[in-house]
This record gives structure tokens, sequence and C-alpha cells, in this order.
């Protein structure tokens, strides 16, 4: 039986193998699949949604033992700010201060992306079109007005990129990955990465995200779902088509690359798409 590897450190997966199913106190939303993250059978270390939730514990039983000691009759109210900025401390342990990330790992950047990019991929969470468990859990019970003003408050963020990091990549990988990105293959039907992602990489209005500054490992990641069924997007779904004609070899060079690349300084995402889009995209320009 062939297996299809999503990533050279992964191990495969095949047809019927018992995926991890993590256990919150809590049976899943009806519909929902029970699938950690992105990918089906890639052995995980400890969750970002069990770090949450032990760090809102003891923050919980840290404020119950404050409030049950007399000095905390001594002590000053100290009033939290109800602003969205505030709020969206919650996304800070996963996605960084300011939702700025790091270049490598797994987690993704989310500051200064598309507004509806981000929105579309908040209600893909939450409509379990995108499978996550800290994700899912976090939106499942918010309104789109709530999701749009999150997705505008990240994309409003203009806060620095790090440099990349260093690559130990073959060279022959690499130069693949350049291809892929920048001219595609018309073989096999891969239209590059710059018809749709801007000529610069960075992305483009209204919702398409920029590639550069992501860890190659999530890169890796997304593609691997799209090609297993695990991502999807609003009809009619354009990275599926797109990720089901790589190989597991492309979608590693086309990452490795992308991660190699350094964000040119002020970068933002372009005004509109710098070409025509060459499959229908159902998300891409909404």
């Amino acid at each position: 039986m062939r297996a299809f590897s999503v990533h050279p450190g992964f191990p495969p997966v095949r047809r019927g193998q018992v995926q991890f199913k993590p256990d919150f106190g809590r049976g899943p939303a009806p519909g929902r699949r029970n699938s950690f993250g992105s990918i089906a059978g890639v052995k995980i270390r400890r969750s970002a949604a069990r770090r949450l939730a032990r760090t809102v514990r003891v923050a919980g039983c840290a404020a119950a033992l404050a409030l049950g000691s007399p000095a905390s009759a001594q002590t000053a109210t100290h009033t939290v700010p109800d602003t969205i900025a505030q709020r969206m401390q919650a996304c800070t342990p996963c996605h960084g201060k300011e939702g700025r990330a790091s270049p490598v790992g797994y987690l993704p950047r989310i500051a200064g992306k598309p507004a509806s990019y981000l929105f579309n991929q908040l209600v893909n969470f939450r409509d379990g079109r995108r499978y996550n468990a800290a994700m899912s859990y976090l939106v499942e019970q918010l309104s789109d007005d709530y999701l749009r003003e999150i997705a505008q408050h990240f994309a409003a963020l203009d806060v620095p990129y790090p440099p990349p990091p260093a690559t130990t990549e073959r060279e022959g990988v690499l130069r693949r990955g350049e291809t892929l990105a920048t001219r595609g293959d018309i073989q096999h039907r891969v239209p590059a990465c710059t018809q749709c992602h801007g000529y610069a990489l960075t992305g483009a209005l209204p919702a398409i995200p920029g590639l550069l500054g992501l860890p190659a490992d999530y890169v890796i990641g997304q593609l691997g779902a799209w090609k297993t069924g695990n991502r999807r997007a609003t009809a009619p779904d354009c990275m599926a088509e797109i990720a089901k004609r790589l190989s597991s070899d492309d979608v590693r060079a086309v990452a490795v690359w992308l991660a190699s690349r350094p964000v040119p300084p002020g970068a933002k995402p372009a005004a509109q798409p710098d070409l025509p889009l060459p499959l229908e995209c159902g998300s891409g320009l909404r």
C-alpha cells in the first residue's frame, strides 16, 4: 500500500490508519472532525491548546488565591482595558507578540496579512473547513462580525519581519523550489506562486496572503493538508487543485525556498493581483 509522506520527519499516513484524537473533556461539535491540526497522522508535541489551557488554569488559581488572601483587600483594583488588543492576548501563546510569530517552527505569522484572508480562515476554522483543536475551540462560538473585527486588528499591525533562518538545504532542492515559485511547472499544470501571490510574493488584496516569512514546516503542512483533504476553502478550492498536482519532493522544495527568502522592508499586500488568476478561486478575491 502506498503511503503519502507529508514531511521527511513525519511518519507516512496510510489509508485506514488510526488517528490521534485528543480529549479535552468535551465531545466534538456536531459535524466536526476529530483530527488534530491540519494533517492527520502527524505525531505532535504537547498541543498549543493544552499549553493555553494550563496557562488559564494557573492564572485562575493565582487569582483565586490572591482574592482569598488578606493582603488582597489592601491592593488597588487593577482594571483590564476592554480593547480588541487586550482580548487578542489569547492569541500570543501560539502566534507570538502582536501576531508576528517566528520564521522557524510550525505556527504562522498573522500580523499584516490581508483582513479578508484572515477572516476567511477564522470562518473556515469555525465552520470545519480547517481542522485545529485549539483554533476550532477558540472561534466556534464567535459571530462573523467579531471574527471580522479580529481579522482587521491583526491586518492593521505593521511589525518588522525577522531575517530568514539559515538553510542547509541542497542547492538542487532550492533551485527546484525557485522554479516552482517563479515559473511553475507547465508539464504538471502547476502555475507559479507569483501568478496569484504577486511578483514579490507578499500577497494581494482583498484575500491573497503573502508567502514569505513563514516557517517551511508550516507551508509543507498546509500543502499536505490540501493534498489529503484536511484543509479546504470555499469552492472552487484552487489551492487544493494545485497542491494535488505537486509531488512530495516539490512540496518540500517550494516550502524551503520560500522560507529562505528575506521579506523586503516595508512589504505589504498589493492593492490587487499582478496577473489574472490562473484558476478560479472561491476565496482569493473576496
